[in-house]
């Protein structure tokens, strides 16, 4: 796919969304394509930037699973719901052509915003280890089939990690865990339908330097958050994603 001519200015804001979007992620576990992807396709074709950040996107969960630490607690706990990320993805990709995506980005939309209020209304649920081993993998489907559809997972993953009211390292590594799972199928699909070239490779392998980047500096900034702070981040990242979802539906 022919890539728009990069101009010095294009090249600056690029560089400054991938490096603001690493920042998020480190931060709170989640929101690099939120943020990235919006802000790049300002300034160039957004066919464009979702190639270019793929790439960029599962080396992030990658460096996020080894930051947060935790890595065997989060899968021997989670894996129920990595597994059904792994096929839900796989499935909604293939559901591309013939879903909805409009409307369903919508209904999540929704339901995530509404979601998010009730938790930063402190309303927040709680989950049993008895309804933990069926809502794990109904968490990991509904991450998956969003995932492929709409290219963005967090939101269901993100709101039952909330409501076991796991630490913020565990929550990051859990998410690092379930983004990866998901963007890695995700990728494979766009190398399997001819969108990542050579010329994306190109652009994708020099986007990591800022994403990498901001993505430390966030991990910084997280450690030093209290257990609060860090709750009420990334409720702000949920309604923004729920928001962006609603947006982009209409």
């Amino acid at each position: 796919m022919p890539l728009p001519e990069i101009v010095p200015l294009v090249l600056a804001v690029c560089v400054a969304a991938l490096f603001a979007g690493g920042f998020v992620k480190g931060v709170t576990g989640m929101g690099l394509p939120l943020v990235a992807v919006p802000v790049m396709a300002l300034v160039t074709d957004v066919a464009a930037v979702l190639p270019v950040i793929a790439i960029p996107t599962v080396l992030s969960n990658i460096v996020q699973v080894w930051q947060a630490g935790r890595l065997r607690e989060a899968a021997l706990r989670f894996w129920p719901a990595f597994l059904c990320i792994a096929v839900a993805t796989w499935i909604g990709t293939g559901l591309v052509a013939v879903a909805d995506a409009e409307l369903l980005r919508l209904v999540v939309g929704i339901v995530v915003i509404v979601l998010a209020l009730v938790s930063l209304a402190r309303f927040a649920p709680e989950v049993s280890p008895a309804a933990e081993r069926w809502l794990g993998p109904l968490a990991g489907t509904a991450t998956g089939l969003l995932g492929g559809l709409t290219s963005i997972f967090s939101p269901p993953l993100a709101m039952y990690l909330l409501a076991l009211k796991v630490g913020s390292d565990l929550f990051v590594s859990a998410m690092g865990i379930g983004m990866l799972t998901g963007t890695v199928m995700f990728t494979g699909g766009l190398a399997g339908y001819d969108l990542l070239g050579p010329q994306e490779l190109v652009l994708a392998t020099a986007a990591i330097v800022p994403v990498v980047g901001g993505q430390w500096c966030g991990a910084w900034m997280r450690r030093r958050l209290g257990a609060e702070t860090f709750r009420r981040a990334v409720l702000a990242v949920l309604l923004a994603v729920g928001a962006t979802l609603v947006w982009k539906s209409i």
